[in-house]
């Protein structure tokens, strides 16, 4: 293997990667070859199928849950969901964090936009939840961000102090 290649931190970011990777599969059983990037490049790694996933599932979900406020900063709402060049990118690298590279599940992107929390925008409903949660969890187990490439960058930040 690879020297960059690191070992997922646990079993289930293991089983995931091996079900992309091995099966050439997406979360739900289909099919769906990589849509190259530019130069038709693909990326040589998780990147581009986790931001593809991320694209084909979890963009209509935050155009339709959170573009009211996060894209426009309504109400003093931080933005998140502006094309920063892109949705993905602007996810991605806003801070604090609302990824957790080690407990995907407890993601404030997930956690912050579910009933019961303080947030006091739209939630995600209950068929949205577990969307979402697959998706952190691909980005965790295949994203360079998160080891599965060179580098690593820190967990998620409280979000009680970004106003979300």
């Amino acid at each position: 293997m690879p020297e960059t290649w690191a070992m997922p931190r646990d079993l289930s970011r293991w089983i995931v990667l091996l079900m992309f990777l091995g099966a050439g599969c997406e979360f739900g059983g289909a099919y769906r070859p990589l849509d190259p990037g530019p130069g038709g490049d693909t990326g040589g790694s998780g990147d581009a199928l986790v931001k593809q996933e991320f694209e084909s599932d979890v963009v209509p979900i935050l155009a339709q849950m959170c573009d009211a406020c996060h894209k426009t900063g309504a109400g003093n709402s931080p933005i998140f969901t502006a094309p920063d060049p892109d949705v993905y990118s602007a996810v991605v690298k806003y801070t604090p964090a609302l990824l957790s590279c080690a407990t995907p599940e407890q993601s404030h992107l997930i956690v912050y936009a579910t009933a019961g929390s303080d947030h006091t925008g739209t939630n995600f409903t209950a068929d949205q939840i577990p969307v979402v949660t697959e998706w952190a969890q691909l980005y965790a187990a295949m994203s360079s961000n998160c080891g599965g490439g060179a580098g690593d960058t820190p967990d998620a930040a409280p979000m009680m102090d970004a106003g979300l």
